[in-house]
């Protein structure tokens, strides 16, 4: 019984007098699990108490370990005291020699992962357990399902940690810009929504996590067709036909159409030679890759009869020609109209007025009677009379 009571004692001793020891010395901090992102800035924030208003903190400290003596000091009131060469300039301490004690730690890298603790110094000294875990992580961009996507697929996009960080302080970023939202959730998922993705802290979106290439694939699309050289197609030229078309992954094969009937030409471009009026008719493309094929809309080609140089000169000299007689006979019948007009009137108005004149003359007298032997011995007619006036 005696060894029994005596168990008992200790026990409860080992419990209680540490507390009692204890009254008013105490480190507290905020979290004692912390997930930091690398290259953030993380605050450790932290209180201490100790017994005495006479009492005086002599030194306070942070060390990267659970009890903090004598050992790997990130910070240090004494300025003699080493301190781990990969904290130089990264810690900054925000507390005091009364009862704050938070630390800043910046630029936080991966190996800064472990526990962290504060001491401080009196006539005695404290040390606050158990230590703060910091714990580290990269920010990922994380598909489901993964794999390859192709358009109409239903994708999930998340942002990843290795430790259990706050949603609320991650953001998703489409090409640098910030969605505001730690997850995205596409149904039937359409090509514009690929891009680049990646997770973010929300309110500094610099500490960001690599790229995500999102390629989402989809069938042949907007597919057409151009004709070279345009414009009108005469027998005996070449024309060229290409067929572009928007596709991911790039277009496998292309098929040529005539009339709905397949050329056999299966390459982007179908280029037809010394063309003839049989050459006339409506063309279409069609593109294929893994996905689907999409057709082009049906361009006409229509073929004109091909007009030899020769004939172009003569119809041109033909009509030249026709030109100039046309010219010349209308010139002529208005030199001749011209030439009429002032030959023709004003010289029988002439002539007239002369003959008036002469007749005006003539004056007729009696003679004698003469013997009807003489009358008829000179006979005188009317035309010997004219011609004797007249001269």
């Amino acid at each position: 019984m005696g060894v029994r009571y005596t168990l008992h004692f200790w026990t409860l001793a080992l419990v209680i007098l540490p507390g009692v020891l204890g009254v008013n010395w105490g480190v507290w901090y905020s979290k004692t699990e912390i997930c930091a992102v690398r290259e953030s800035t993380e605050t450790i924030r932290c209180r201490y108490t100790y017994p005495g208003e006479n009492m005086n903190v002599l030194n306070v400290m942070w060390c990267k370990d659970e009890k903090c003596f004598n050992t790997n000091y990130i910070y240090h009131s004494n300025k003699d005291i080493k301190i781990i060469e990969e904290f130089k300039g990264r810690t900054n301490y925000l507390g005091d020699k009364q009862n704050t004690c938070t630390l800043i730690i910046k630029d936080i890298r991966l190996e800064d992962a472990g526990y962290y603790s504060f001491r401080f110094e009196t006539t005695d000294s404290w040390t606050g357990v158990p230590a703060v875990n910091l714990q580290v992580t990269e920010l990922t961009v994380n598909t489901n399902p993964p794999g390859r996507i192709k358009e109409g697929d239903n994708v999930n996009l998340t942002c990843d940690t290795t430790c259990k960080l706050n949603q609320s302080d991650i953001t998703l970023l489409k090409n640098k810009e910030d969605l505001g939202l730690p997850s995205l959730q596409f149904n039937s998922i359409s090509y514009q929504n690929s891009g680049n993705y990646s997770c973010a802290l929300k309110g500094n979106i610099t500490i960001s996590s690599k790229q995500m290439i999102l390629d989402v694939q989809y069938p042949p699309k907007s597919t057409s067709v151009s004709v070279s050289p345009s414009g009108e197609i005469v027998e005996g030229s070449s024309v060229t036909l290409t067929c572009s078309s928007d596709a991911n992954p790039r277009v496998q094969s292309y098929t040529w159409f005539k009339e709905n009937r397949a050329v056999s030409s299966k390459s982007q471009t179908y280029t037809i030679s010394n063309m003839s009026s049989e050459d006339s008719g409506r063309y279409h493309c069609q593109a294929r890759n893994e996905h689907g094929v999409d057709n082009s809309t049906a361009v006409a080609l229509t073929v004109a009869a091909k007009h030899s140089a020769q004939l172009i000169i003569a119809l041109a000299l033909g009509i030249i020609l026709i030109v100039l007689v046309v010219a010349v006979m209308t010139i002529v019948y208005f030199k001749r109209r011209k030439s009429e007009g002032q030959s023709g009137d004003p010289g029988g108005i002439k002539q007239a007025e002369e003959e008036g004149v002469n007749y005006a003359s003539i004056q007729f007298k009696k003679k004698p009677a003469k013997s009807s032997a003489q009358q008829q011995e000179q006979p005188m007619d009317d035309s010997n009379i004219y011609s004797t006036l007249k001269n």
